[in-house]
């Protein structure tokens, strides 16, 4: 597994990890308690997540597809079509 921050992170700076980035739907699920500003509360996967949640991150390929199968378009295709719904 490669983890790929998305800015920089200073020396001792805590940093948390989005699971769902990773995990479609987890077999048991647990509460979070990093108490970071967009906290999930409890982690089950992407796939227990609303769209405008998994769009704010960068998601593995796996999850990308996992989407694509579960809803026949892609994360970006479905938020650019409710997006113009608006």
């Amino acid at each position: 597994m490669v983890v790929i921050a998305l800015r920089n992170i200073e020396i001792g700076e805590e940093f948390t990890f989005f699971y769902p980035s990773t995990e479609w739907s987890m077999d048991q699920g647990f509460d979070c308690i990093c108490q970071s500003e967009n906290c999930l509360g409890y982690i089950q996967g992407a796939a227990h997540l609303p769209l405008n949640v998994l769009t704010k991150y960068k998601l593995s390929q796996y999850i990308e597809k996992m989407y694509r199968v579960e809803n026949n378009a892609s994360i970006i295709q479905t938020a650019v079509v409710r997006w113009n719904q608006i």
